[in-house]
């Protein structure tokens, strides 16, 4: 009924399928080519209406095909528009002709990478080719580009032998078979009918079809190649089989000789009569005269033939067939020349074949002229008479009898003449009578008529014999099968066309259910349902389609398209009760899963569940494509309630997870609900939440908390949970400290920020020394933690850890312990969200973000010292004005405070007879707790990477001018902090008690504090020099010595004398920083520290010289501190080498004594120095009581001139020359010229000073000394006692104090017993040092060995008149060549370790390493080399190329979720392919992360080979070229320094290549030089 359709209900689908039962078979090129296409997996659409055959196992969609180009759409579409100037002269079907026959469809274009001859090849191609000049051929090939560029997209042509695109359907076959060779039997003979109808590159796909040299066959008339656009000839298919046959294979092994193909002719017609077949033959001779070339030369046929038949009318083109129909009715059989080619008939009328002629009546006469006059006939000119003469030759074989040649034009006039004088034809006029056209037929005869137009596809004419034989029914069908074909003439996408495809749809339909009930054949009724189905395919009808398929029997496309119709439950009863090709049922399979689930009821669910072969099939799916609300549903509808809450959990609905597990019976549900609870929990109270302040979902699991049960290591952990939403700040602060103890750092760290940051800091503003101190220790702990995050950042790969800070690696499934992930999620409720999210511009976002680790890493380090360190300076904020560090000294000396009342004031007002030596060592606690935790911010700098994360991103931040901003402040609040803790152990008046008061055993953390102000000293005293604030520089200078020496002498002697104190001469020039003979006054003043340096006061005299009289910038109450050492011993030494029973009847505060004898007095006697001191003093006093100019001079900040006399200091000053003169007796004169100054000051009323200030004569400085002395419970005047002498007693006066030695006498002022720090005397140690020079000092040796040059007198007076020129000062001691060892040493080290892959996986490793070494009595050197070098690399890679993959899925699944269901088939196999690539990386890193088994075999005890890792990092290129196919994935620093070196052929493990063997050279003759040994 109609080829295409039959040929599906009798052939297989593929060539591989055809068996012996098959042959003969009978089939045209076109069918051939598709079973062959269906092997190789290359399927072409040859129809104008949809295939049936394209469905998506086949990966295409179904669409309509392209525009054809046949002639006359390349004449009428193409032609015009081609430039006027090249196409000149040529005729459009010539053109055409050379485009299809020789430029695509010749022989030699199959050897062109385009599939086509280039121009040079073209141009160069013989006469028998082309008969064109070179001029002609280049305007052809010109035409031919012009072609290529205008043809529409996607069209084809008559050489593309119905291909979509590029390669062309025969190169594709071609290049299929070569490769993949052929799927079937060969064929044993094989038969070509209308060979010329065929292009001679079709030959080279049927010989390799037909391996037996003697059974192909082809057969043709190459006169009849009328198509325009054939260019075939028998010569040049024989010479091509003829090439063929010299390439097989076998000819050239030898294994048989090669056949030659054969030519012969069949000159004998059994069809036309004696008198056609005369007239054709000689059209043949015409072409043979004019076009020698285009046709086969033969011999002249003769005709056996004498027969009576029917009769047709053949004209030009359909266009005539409609206007003749017009003109004349539908009374004959009217076919066009291309119609009839194949066909034969009694009697032919051709009708206007001259008059619709292309050839013009110049193109006709030629021919005549030619024959009859002997003139040449340019045939480039005519060239349109080649294929003219072919249709002519055409039309008159056709018939067996007669042909009657009807033309209404003058055009053949010339033809007609030749025709007769040849004796060819004979003439009639219209009034002539002429011979009978045609006879009446019986039915049958109609019907067999109809029949063979219905073969040849000419439906309209087997209509009309139907209904002439009386078959209405099979009129009507061949009158569908018109209306389709003429329906699919129409552009694919015009109305018309759907429209007619649609009623002719609707027509096959109901000829197909007709044709069913009547039974009489039922393929008919399956081929009208075909068809029908076909036409509703094309118009993408799919609802139609589907049924009309299934009528048919053709389960596979009816299963199809009711998929592509949406009709799911339609589509799936299909595959499962008939049977669909598989990959077509299970791409409707996948595609109805995903449908039925994105319905989301239950009763979908369950149908897609019934597809999946299990439950667990299912869930999978589900949970594979990011189902998760309906994964929780269909669990939910089966009673899986564990595993419900699994999902629950993992989407991050703790709550709903919980109540699921409630309701589940298995026991691990009730062990789960615990662990959901503190999950959600954790999850949802991170770092930084806000105390009192929480989010419903928390309140719901406290509430559930209640009703579960916990054990004793939950419990804390929820109350802590209870307490922050609660807002009981003493309950968090318990629970931190409870943490703290046991070491669990998570929920430590979680309390003591949330307390922290509940505005408890407020609380160092207060005046209770116990509640700040407190407040620190916890400060303290809360630093700790954090910066052990810092230092070890491996501690961000618990869960743990990230749980606290809100993050979470992205894909975390099938990842070991040690594994390392590309990506990180920072959720809401994380401190660093808001960083993250304005990293992406996701400003205002909820949803989580994900970066890469590295960045997530980083960025939550850097927030938890940010953190860390606002809290370190809401603690240095709060504390600088806090009344427990810093007494109102107004309030102590009076009782009173104007600014106490009104809050003014912020100091400490304490009464001084509550000073006791216990709150001064509770004061100096809180000093050095404080201190100890802003130390904290020295943690930055030392533990902030410096050794654990060597990353180029980190080292950004330790670059980060910010960072570096914040390390300054640190700086600058360690002066202020050491100022403020000198200025407790020196304080400006007695009653506060002084450093001889600390006492170690009175500090509970003594032990632990005291290093970090050691170090605070020595880092600030190493960073000072006098180009950096010079105004604070002596200051700083004097007090970080004074406080240094005193807490470790032995200690601080190393470091004094580095530093950078004696650098930047000329701003130390300016700032009268060098003393006369320029060397630095630091330098005297910090010598005089040195116990071995005999003239050590004279420096220290020396050195308070050069800075009064030069009014260097300098701190009065430091100044006056440093005063009072040098003065303490002046006088102690003055006793030593002066006085004969030593230290009997010194006078000085308790406090002096006991820093006097800690700093030992000098072997060598005070000389003049007192002499020198006072008066420099006095000036001294004048500078402070405003007499004189200050110059630099400062009192806590403010040049003195600008602040006002500092009485304190004043007093100080006092003090220390009442305390000389009464000590020495020829110093009083002086003491009281140097006391005159305070007389200046006369508005000033305090007691203690007006008595000073009053003194005239001795004694009322004496008592001026002890009134002043006698305010402090603390440090009172003592006057030492030495036997034999007797104790006095004395009601009024210093304390007397008897002794016999420094130990009994430092007994004797002790407080308690209470050992203070600066009597070291008093505590176990070793044999103390004989006096004299340190030896392990050069410098103050080199001094001491000076000093001792100098004689020593007995008498102090005349002492004092020795040469004012003083000892040879210490230097300072440049960095050695040993720091710069170290420094370069340390450098190299972390260049060497960044160098490494950083972080918890070099470092599993590096434990695999050490497991390895230990367990395997071999060590595989290149094993080992591996595993430390390129292996961390590369499962860094691997975890980000898993981690690009997975989002890419996650990606999909959103895109399939919003996509159409007719989409899914494409996005499902992009999905097969990413899921490959993410599975296969999933399992490269379960094998190669540090804790697989792959590395050591437990069963055998062996280690992988090198070549074994090398074959599973081979197959990572493959993976991230696969997956480039989807998603950019570029290739970082850890594939070059992972993947690349592994895989190297410069790799150590690779083997050398062989060199070939140098040929030895040879040896030098010297035979004959041994008569030149003389020489």
């Amino acid at each position: 009924m109609d080829e295409t359709a039959e040929e599906e209900g009798a052939l297989p689908s593929k060539f591989s399928e055809l068996q012996d039962s098959h042959f003969p078979l009978f089939l045209t090129y076109d069918q051939l080519c598709r079973l062959l296409e269906a092997d190789c997996e290359l399927y072409f659409n040859p129809s104008s209406l949809t295939s049936t055959l394209s469905l998506p196992n086949r990966e295409q969609t179904v669409a309509t095909r392209q525009p054809h180009i046949s002639f006359d759409y390349f004449e009428s579409h193409l032609w015009p528009h081609f430039d006027e100037r090249v196409k000149k002269g040529l005729h459009a079907a010539l053109v055409y002709s050379e485009f299809m026959g020789v430029i695509k469809g010749s022989e030699a274009s199959l050897s062109k990478p385009r599939r086509y001859l280039d121009r040079n090849t073209y141009e160069n191609l013989s006469s028998r080719t082309h008969s064109g000049d070179d001029t002609e051929r280049s305007r052809i090939y010109t035409l031919f580009e012009a072609y290529q560029k205008l043809r529409p997209s996607g069209s084809y042509d008559f050489a593309d032998r119905l291909s979509d695109s590029p390669p062309k359907r025969v190169h594709a076959l071609m290049e299929a078979l070569q490769t993949k060779g052929l799927k079937g039997q060969y064929i044993d003979f094989l038969y070509v009918d209308e060979a010329q109808d065929n292009l001679i590159i079709d030959a080279a796909l049927l010989r390799s079809l037909c391996q037996n040299p003697h059974g192909l066959f082809f057969a043709g008339d190459t006169a009849q190649t009328i198509s325009v656009g054939s260019a075939f000839r028998f010569s040049e298919l024989k010479a091509f089989l003829y090439r063929l046959e010299r390439e097989d294979p076998n000819v050239k092994r030898d294994i048989r000789r090669a056949i030659d193909p054969q030519f012969f002719q069949l000159s004998t017609n059994y069809r036309s009569h004696s008198g056609i077949v005369k007239a054709a033959a000689f059209i043949v001779r015409l072409l043979n005269q004019y076009f020698p070339h285009s046709i086969d030369s033969l011999k002249a046929e003769e005709s056996l033939v004498d027969l009576f038949s029917k009769t047709v009318i053949i004209v030009r083109d359909e266009a005539a067939v409609k206007k003749l129909q017009t003109e004349i009715g539908r009374v004959a059989v009217v076919l066009t020349l291309y119609e009839s080619k194949g066909m034969e008939f009694d009697d032919v009328l051709l009708y206007n074949f001259f008059t619709d002629s292309a050839a013009t009546a110049t193109d006709w006469r030629a021919i005549s002229l030619s024959q009859q006059d002997d003139k040449i006939l340019d045939e480039r000119k005519h060239s349109i008479l080649q294929s003219e003469l072919k249709s002519f030759y055409v039309g008159l074989t056709r018939s067996r009898e007669r042909v009657w040649i009807w033309d209404s034009s003058k055009k053949g006039q010339d033809m007609e003449a030749l025709l007769l004088k040849k004796h060819l034809a004979t003439a009639y006029q219209a009034s002539e009578a002429v011979p009978q056209y045609g006879a009446s037929s019986s039915a049958e005869e109609w019907a067999k008529q109809g029949q063979q137009y219905f073969s040849k596809k000419l439906y309209g004419e087997a209509s009309f014999c139907f209904r002439k034989a009386g078959m209405e029914w099979w009129a009507r069908i061949a009158q569908a099968y018109g209306d389709r074909q003429a329906a699919s003439r129409h552009p694919d996408k015009s109305p018309r066309r759907l429209a007619e495809l649609a009623e002719v749809a609707r027509s096959f339909d109901r000829l197909g259910s007709q044709a069913a009930e009547m039974s009489d054949d039922p393929k008919n009724a399956q081929l009208l349902f075909i068809n029908a189905a076909e036409c509703f395919a094309a118009i993408a009808d799919h609802a139609s389609a589907a049924p009309a398929f299934f009528n048919a029997h053709k389960y596979t496309e009816a299963a199809y398209h009711y998929r592509m119709a949406g009709n799911f439950d339609e589509a799936i009863n299909v595959v499962k009760t008939q049977t669909v090709e598989p990959r077509v049922a299970a791409s409707i399979e996948y595609a109805a899963k995903f449908e039925y689930t994105r319905k989301r009821d239950t009763r979908s669910l369950h149908k897609a569940w019934k597809i999946c072969e299990s439950k667990d099939e299912f869930v999978e799916f589900l949970q594979d494509h990011g189902f998760e609300e309906q994964r929780i549903q269909f669990l939910d509808s089966i009673t899986e309630h564990e595993e419900v809450g699994d999902v629950l959990w993992k989407a991050g609905n703790h709550v709903d997870a919980i109540s699921r597990y409630r309701l589940s019976n298995k026991p691990s549900a009730v062990t789960k609900s615990v662990e959901c609870l503190l999950d959600g929990l954790r999850t949802n109270v991170t770092l930084g939440s806000e105390i009192g302040k929480t989010e419903p979902v928390v309140s719901k699991l406290l509430n559930l908390s209640q009703q579960l049960r916990l054990n004793s290591d939950q419990k804390p952990e929820v109350s802590l949970f209870q307490a922050i939403v609660a807002g009981r700040v003493n309950d968090v602060l318990g629970h931190g400290r409870s943490f703290f103890q046991q070491a669990e750092s998570r929920g430590a760290l979680l309390a003591l920020d949330t307390w922290i940051h509940s505005n408890t800091l407020k609380g160092l503003e207060v005046e209770v020394i116990t509640q700040v101190a407190d407040i620190l220790l916890v400060c303290q702990q809360y630093c700790y933690i954090i910066n052990v995050l810092v230092q070890r950042p491996e501690l961000l790969e618990k869960p743990a850890t990230q749980q606290l800070l809100g993050i979470s690696s992205t894909t975390d499934q099938d990842t070991g312990e040690d594994g390392i992930t590309a990506n990180r999620e920072i959720r809401p409720q994380s401190l660093i969200f808001h960083m993250a999210a304005a990293r992406i511009n996701a400003e205002g976002k909820t949803n989580p973000v994900v970066l890469p680790k590295d960045v997530v890493d980083d960025m939550a380090l850097h927030t938890l010292l940010r953190r860390r360190n606002n809290v370190l300076m809401t603690i240095h904020r709060h504390a600088i004005k806090s009344g427990a560090f810093e007494i109102c000294t107004r309030f102590l000396a009076s009782g009173r405070c104007a600014a106490f009342d009104d809050r003014r004031c912020w100091r400490g007002h304490i009464h001084s007879n509550a000073m006791t030596i216990e709150l001064f060592n509770a004061r100096v606690r809180l000093h050095l707790l404080i201190i100890a935790v802003l130390d904290q911010f020295a943690a930055v700098k030392d533990g902030f990477d410096s050794e654990e994360r060597n990353r180029p991103n980190m080292q950004r931040l330790l670059f980060d001018p910010s960072f570096w901003d914040l390390i300054d402040s640190s700086s600058s609040k360690y002066r202020i902090w050491l100022s403020r803790i000198f200025d407790l152990c020196y304080p400006e008046t007695p009653r506060t008690g002084n450093f001889s008061d600390l006492v170690p055993s009175l500090i509970p953390e003594y032990g632990t504090l005291i290093p970090t102000l050691k170090s605070w000293l020595q880092e600030t005293y190493l960073g000072l020099r006098p180009s950096i604030q010079f105004r604070f520089f002596l200051s700083n200078i004097l007090r970080i010595s004074l406080l240094a020496t005193a807490i470790d002498y032995n200690e601080a002697k190393d470091y004094l004398f580095t530093g950078q104190w004696f650098l930047d001469e000329d701003v130390a020039l300016k700032d009268d920083l060098l003393q006369d003979d320029r060397r630095p006054v630091a330098g005297a003043a910090l010598t005089w520290y040195a116990r071995g340096t005999g003239a050590r006061h004279n420096l220290g005299v020396y050195a308070i010289k050069h800075i009064v009289e030069h009014n260097a910038a300098i701190d009065v109450d430091v100044v006056a501190s440093y005063i009072e050492e040098v003065c303490g011993q002046l006088i102690l030494n003055h006793y030593m080498h002066y006085m004969s029973n030593s230290y009997d009847g010194m006078i000085m505060p308790r406090s002096w004594i006991i820093r006097a004898l800690m700093r030992e007095s000098s072997y060598r006697p005070n000389g003049k120095m007192p002499y020198v001191l006072v008066p420099v003093l006095g000036t001294f006093l004048e500078r402070l009581v405003g007499k004189t100019d200050s110059g630099k001079i400062q009192h806590r900040g403010t040049l003195l001139w600008q602040s006002g006399p500092p009485l304190a200091a004043i007093l100080r000053i006092a003090r220390c020359l009442s305390l000389l003169g009464v000590n020495n007796q020829n110093l009083q004169k002086d003491v009281l010229h140097a006391l005159q100054p305070l007389k200046f000051l006369t508005a000033v009323h305090r007691a203690e000073y007006v008595r000073f200030s009053a003194a005239v004569e001795w004694s009322q400085v004496d008592e001026a000394l002890q009134f002043f002395m006698s305010s402090s419970q603390l440090d009172d005047l003592v006057k030492v006692m030495m036997p034999p002498r007797r104790l006095p007693f004395t009601p009024t006066g210093p304390r007397l104090v008897m002794c016999s030695n420094d130990a009994d006498l430092l007994r004797k002022l002790l407080i308690g017993s209470h050992i203070p720090l600066s009597a070291p005397l008093l505590l176990p140690r070793p044999p103390a040092k004989p006096r004299g020079p340190s030896k392990n000092n050069a410098a103050t040796a080199a001094l001491a060995t000076e000093a001792r040059t100098e004689p020593a007198k007995s008498e102090e007076a005349s002492s004092a008149n020795r040469s004012s020129e003083g000892p040879t000062q210490v230097e300072g001691v440049r960095y050695t060549e040993k720091h710069h060892k170290s420094a370069s040493i340390i450098r190299r080290l972390f260049l060497h370790h960044r160098r490494r892959a950083g972080g918890p996986v070099a470092a599993a490793f590096e434990e695999l390493v050490k497991r390895l070494m230990k367990e395997q009595e071999t060590r595989p050197r290149f094993l080992l080399l591996c595993l430390r070098g390129p292996l961390p690399h590369v499962l860094n890679y691997l975890h980000r190329l898993k981690e690009v993959s997975h989002n890419e899925v996650v990606s999909l699944n959103k895109t399939m979720k919003a996509s159409k269901h007719q989409d899914l088939d494409a996005y499902h196999a992009r999905g097969l392919e990413i899921r490959r690539v993410r599975n296969a990386t999933n399992s490269l890193i379960k094998d190669l992360q540090p804790t697989s088994d792959f590395y050591l075999q437990k069963s055998s005890n062996t280690t992988p080979s090198i070549g074994d890792i090398i074959e599973k990092v081979k197959l990572i290129p493959d993976l991230v070229r696969d997956l480039r196919k989807f998603t950019s994935f570029p290739e970082d620093l850890d594939y070059e320094l992972g993947v690349e070196p592994t895989l190297s052929d410069r790799a150590p493990w690779v083997p050398p290549k062989p060199t070939a063997k140098k040929e030895r050279r040879p040896a030098l003759n010297t035979d004959d030089l041994d008569g030149y040994d003389d020489y």
